[in-house]
């Protein structure tokens, strides 16, 4: 029994040992190296004036002396382990350093690592590719913080190019080397990590390569001498932040692939003069973005082009919440391919003195041009707008500090929307001091011009704005008829609204459209004949005129919007003439149809009891003949297809 267990006591004596000897390399005292037989860990050891400990056979630097001075190289080994990494705080309060040689080995610094390194006055390094790809964790950790000055191979670097092959630039990687005046990044990078050329005071020039997909926060931020940037179409994004006070910077061009741009990418660009923006379809901005903050307050203003391949200007492109701190934007040209102007997209911009919205806008976002006090122009060139809301006010404050604003409608202009230049708040409203309007409107949105300059200097009765009838201003008297003038295309929204004092109405046959609520609540209203060119009755457009007995709808008609006829009690007939285009009007709801009150349908003068649906027609839409009392027997043919609900 004994000598069992003394056997079982120099076994593990001789294992001990064994393990010991694993645990440091056996060339440190054998003159050779072998390699590590097992993944180990060791605790802390010193070496001159470091501590070091390794892990997976790579050896970090934890510690230094605060007594170390002058020019130090760190080795590329410790107990014969490469040197992979300088742990935060490992030089922290080394004060007396002046140089610092990084090997080639490390490939990442913690945080702090060279905090309060004042002394510092230059780092070494011998492998521009492998500090390029270094993790630095914090802007301290890089020794250039306090050093400002890069030597590559003993050479001061001033003009660098990135060696080919190199796929990012990493964070921090040049932060405050501001000997740098220029630098080449090559095609084979693809990422620029957020505060890569931070505060790199004296670079001048920039050339980065067309395979960079994103340029993150901070990146260039602080970089003062940087006069031109251009960044290549294969960016999609820009960090917040990129090119924080980059005063000198005189133009900048977003490239068509950009999709995102962060917070603050460009405050403090003073010197900025010209944007060309290029970026198709950028995401929205929040109002606290504030993108362009401060840019371009130390010149005479900045032109703002945008290119042929945009489609929309996002929300608040330009908008910054505090005046003093707003861009100063001279000029705006937008694009011919642009759909869609977003809210608060130019709110603010004091300095802007004429817009042109080409005819491809198709939409504009609420508070868009708030606050351009300075505006004098507005040529509205877009064909056909979306309606606004009443709370949209597009153009609320606008030309306030200036004598007012010309608007002109070009000639291919078809509609001009509701609410146009509507802003309820008396006080806020745009100064509109003329209005000209092409041929080729024919329809005027409700309230388009309402409580504007240029509608309050009216005076009261009938307002035609170009060829539409606008408003009938003012308070009408009793028993009053009205004769519209030869020439008129469209009667606008809301026209009559109101007027309950209007008994008939002469509608000449130039006219092709009835606004929505034209003749709402006209109650006193007996008679109107629509003549054979109205092409469509808007919604609401007869809203509350119970007085009318009878209305005739000509073969022209395509569309009657929702509630055109709602409450017309007084109707007890209604009159056509060609039942297949009866068949196919688009009747937005059963009370856009006047025969849900009058419960007659006339043809030609006679009453329609027995049908027959012309062969041809593929279709009877729907409400078509809803509540048709009179009607007694229906026969379809068989070249309808289709039959639309009620």
């Amino acid at each position: 029994m004994k000598r069992k267990n003394h056997s079982f006591k120099l076994i593990m004596a001789i294992v001990i040992v064994i393990v010991s000897l694993l645990a440091v390399p056996i060339g440190s005292f054998m003159g050779f190296e072998l390699p590590v037989l097992f993944e180990t860990k060791v605790s802390a050891a010193t070496y001159d004036y470091y501590t070091y400990t390794v892990s997976n056979g790579e050896a970090t630097i934890t510690d230094c002396y605060n007594s170390i001075r002058g020019d130090v190289v760190i080795p590329d080994t410790l107990g014969g382990y490469p040197v992979t990494r300088i742990d935060s705080n490992a030089f922290e309060n080394c004060i007396g350093l002046t140089s610092i040689t990084i090997p080639d080995s490390v490939t990442s610094i913690g945080s702090y690592a060279f905090e309060e390194c004042t002394g510092l006055t230059s780092v070494y390094i011998t492998n521009l590719a492998a500090w390029c790809n270094i993790s630095f964790e914090s802007s301290s950790a890089n020794p250039l913080y306090y050093a400002k000055k890069l030597y590559i191979n003993g050479d001061l670097a001033t003009n660098i190019t990135i060696s080919d092959g190199v796929e990012s630039i990493g964070s921090w990687a040049f932060y405050n080397c501001t000997g740098l005046t220029s630098v080449t990044i090559p095609d084979s990078v693809t990422n620029i990590y957020d505060r890569a050329f931070c505060s790199c005071t004296g670079l001048t020039s920039v050339t980065i390569g067309n395979n960079v997909t994103s340029i993150d926060r901070n990146a260039f931020a602080g970089c003062i001498g940087l006069t031109s940037i251009t960044i290549p179409d294969s960016v999609t994004s820009i960090g917040a932040w990129a090119f924080y006070d980059c005063i000198g910077l005189t133009s900048i061009t977003i490239p068509d692939s950009v999709t995102s741009i962060g917070a603050w990418a460009f405050y403090g660009c003073t010197g900025l003069t010209q944007i060309n923006w290029n970026a198709e379809s950028v995401c929205d901005f929040s109002s606290s973005s504030e993108v362009f903050s401060r840019a371009g307050t130390a010149r005479n203003g900045i032109d703002v082009v945008f290119g042929d391949t945009v489609k929309r200007i996002p929300a608040y492109a330009f908008y910054v919440e505090d005046s003093s701190y707003r861009p100063k934007i001279k000029s705006v040209t937008v694009g011919n391919s642009v759909t869609s102007i977003d809210r608060n997209a130019f709110a603010g911009c004091i300095g802007l003195t004429s817009i042109t919205i080409p005819d491809s806008v198709t939409s504009i976002g609420a508070w868009a041009f708030y606050g351009c006090t300075g505006l004098t122009q507005i040529n509205w060139n877009a064909e056909s707008v979306c309606d606004f809301s009443s709370s949209s006010e597009v153009f609320s404050r606008a030309g306030t500090a200036r004598n007012g604003i010309d608007v002109v409608f070009g000639d291919t202009v078809k509609r001009i929307p509701a609410y146009a230049f509507y802003v309820e708040d008396s006080s806020y409203r745009p100064k509109i001091k003329s209005v000209t309007v092409g041929n080729s409107v024919t329809s005027i949105g409700n309230d388009a011009f309402g409580g504007t300059a240029w509608y309050n200097a009216k005076s009261d009765g009938d307002i035609y704005v170009g060829c539409v009838y606008y408003k009938y201003k003012g308070t009408m008297s009793a028993n009053t008829s009205i004769v519209i003038k030869e020439g008129t295309k469209g009667i606008a929204a809301s026209a009559f609204k109101g007027c309950t004092g209007l008994t008939s109405v002469t509608i000449p046959d130039s006219v092709t459209s009835i606004g929505n609520s034209a003749f709402s609540g006209c109650t006193g209203l007996t008679s109107v004949t629509i003549p054979d060119s109205v092409t469509s009755i808007g919604r609401y457009a007869f809203y509350g005129c119970n007085s009318l007995s009878s209305v005739t709808i000509p073969d022209s008609v395509t569309s009657i919007g929702s509630y055109a006829f709602e409450e017309c009690t007084g109707l007890t007939s209604v009159y056509i003439t060609n039942l297949a285009a009866w068949c196919k009007i688009s009747f937005g709801s059963y009370n856009a149809n006047p025969l849900y009150y009058a419960k007659k349908l006339y043809i030609n003068g006679k009453i329609a009891t027995n049908i027959t649906i012309p062969d041809g027609v593929e279709s009877i839409g729907s409400w078509a003949f809803y509540n048709c009392t009179g009607l007694t027997s229906v026969t379809i043919p068989d070249s309808v297809t289709s039959i639309g609900n009620y």
